[in-house]
């Protein structure tokens, strides 16, 4: 698989390897292409604000059912409400 510069279309130039077992030395082509980063924002996911908007009221109903929701599952849904969002001390540097 052979890759020009015109296929990618990104900003930033990062070299970008390729394996391509085609290659008669069978080894890494290196192409100059670009990479785009994109930065993640969880809360423009649809996901993350259906599961922001009901988690309080879905834990409450569970325990008013008397079924609430193992503590593990509590965890992985406020997790995944704290990952990639910046403003919840996402990097610290000392």
């Amino acid at each position: 698989m052979h890759c020009s510069s015109s296929a990618l279309s990104i900003p930033e130039t990062l070299p970008v390897a390729f394996y391509d077992s085609d290659a008669p030395d069978e080894g890494c082509i290196i192409c100059d292409g670009t990479v785009v980063y994109h930065p993640r924002n969880p809360e423009d996911n649809p996901l993350y604000g259906i599961v922001s908007g009901h988690l309080e009221t879905f834990l409450a109903r569970q325990r008013e059912r008397e079924c609430p929701v193992p503590p593990f599952v509590e965890r992985e849904l406020r997790g995944f409400l704290d990952c990639g969002v910046l403003s919840n001390d996402f990097l610290r540097v000392h």
